[in-house]
């Protein structure tokens, strides 16, 4: 199984210039960006922290080229992060919004290694694998020997948050079998990608993120609405088998915990349309409703953090809401957090955040082609699935997780004319050695 793309040709071999020390690197780069997030201490931070310096150098190898940096995603990044920061300290808040506004600012420097990035399919693809493999393996590890009941990551990675980036991890890893299929020694990368996909999937059904699940079907359609269904019926129908087989054998099983969680969740909703809130359903649906009446009294600026909190507890006090929501300190929803708390400026940053990588894979995926659109069909997956897990929990409450979100972006969602920014190969090509 070589980490070399051999898909499509690849130009003559430069020289070591200051271009191909850089692809290198970039090279180095993309199996941290795939693993890091999940599986180590702040991974997020330092795997953007890492492109940021990259984007840097690369900015820096295009003037020293005479060649213009794009830089129309820093800009917009810098404005957004300017927003974030200014709505915190109009609320007296500034060193809370800070890290948030330093993440933004980070990637807005990483934009420079898209570039730089784009070559390197079969590193990214080998290192998503392996971020599947051992999340999948540490969360059977977890429920196994440690007999916890929800599987977890390192702090700030709580059951929610690594159960749905497990997921997705492990939905990319599905999406990059189109990659592996067009490869010389395709079985191995095919097995690769699928032990990475199931690993996903089992530590997202270990960590009990029943909010998670729920995105599951939407990018099962995606996927087959934009690969599958180019395949022969009789394949279709196979794997469509054999995937709902094996995700009927791990929720059967009481070990998962899958099928408890499951009846919670409808005891739950059904206790709420009953007039008993109660649980994590009608605890949320309560926040949902406190954070809604907190907007209509301040829509443009928000209440900002401790705003809001003490506009919560009001309402707890005031009967309006049930007492649990008084312990949570945001809204548990990505949108309506961002607006509550930041006003519409925060809510416009959080809508960009989505809607802007959506966009340009969008554009990119009519004329992707082989490898490339395996990698832009994953940058359509990324945003989509993103907004699904931000519907019922903040997950852009945490820099690190923004940042993951991020740098994740910025590796698959293509550049748009990678023809003029580089000197090096584009998009589906590879370096070759010397």
């Amino acid at each position: 199984m070589s980490l070399v793309d051999v898909s499509y040709p690849a130009p003559p071999a430069p020289g070591y210039t200051l271009s191909r020390w850089l692809h290198n690197l970039a090279r180095l780069c993309l199996p941290l960006v795939a693993v890091a997030p999940l599986l180590l201490p702040r991974g997020g931070l330092w795997t953007l922290g890492a492109l940021a310096l990259l984007g840097l150098a690369g900015a820096g190898r295009d003037l020293l080229a005479s060649q213009r940096p794009d830089w129309r995603l820093p800009l917009l990044l810098a404005v957004a992060a300017l927003a974030w920061w200014a709505t915190g300290y109009w609320h007296g808040e500034g060193r809370r919004a800070l890290p948030f506004a330093v993440v933004l600012l980070m990637a807005g420097l990483a934009a420079g290694a898209r570039p730089l990035l784009a070559p390197w399919q079969a590193t990214w693809w080998w290192g998503l694998g392996l971020t599947g493999i051992i999340t999948g393996v540490w969360a059977l590890w977890q429920r196994g020997q440690l007999g916890v009941s929800r599987a977890d990551g390192l702090d700030p990675m709580h059951a929610i948050l690594y159960g749905n980036l497990s997921l997705l991890a492990g939905v990319c890893c599905l999406a990059g079998l189109a990659w592996a299929w067009s490869q010389p020694r395709r079985r191995p990368w095919l097995a690769w990608l699928l032990a990475g996909a199931l690993g996903g999937l089992l530590a997202s059904l270990l960590s009990g993120s029943r909010g998670g699940w729920v995105a599951l079907p939407v990018a099962v359609w995606l996927l087959y609405r934009l690969w599958w269904r180019r395949w022969p019926v009789r394949r279709q129908w196979g794997l469509g088998l054999v995937a709902v087989g094996l995700l009927a054998l791990v929720v059967a099983l009481p070990q998962s915990g899958v099928q408890g969680r499951v009846a919670i969740a409808v005891a739950e909703v059904q206790a709420y349309l009953a007039g008993d809130p109660r649980g994590s359903v009608g605890t949320r649906l309560e926040i949902y409703r406190g954070s809604a009446a907190l907007i209509a009294e301040r829509p443009l600026l928000g209440h900002g953090h401790q705003g809001y909190r003490d506009g919560m507890r009001q309402q707890v006090e005031e009967g309006k809401l049930i007492a649990s929501v008084a312990r949570h300190w945001h809204a548990h929803n990505d949108p309506l957090d961002a607006w509550v708390r930041r006003g519409l400026p925060g809510l416009l940053v959080v809508l960009g955040l989505y809607l802007v990588p959506l966009w340009a894979v969008m554009r990119a995926l009519p004329g992707a082609h082989g490898g490339a659109r395996s990698l832009a069909l994953a940058g359509l997956l990324l945003p989509v699935m993103f907004f699904d897990f931000g519907l019922s929990y903040t997950f852009f409450a945490y820099p690190q997780v923004l940042a993951a979100y991020l740098a994740w972006a910025l590796v698959l969602v293509p550049p748009r004319s990678p023809a003029t920014r580089s000197e090096g190969p584009h998009r589906g090509q590879t370096l070759k050695r010397p």
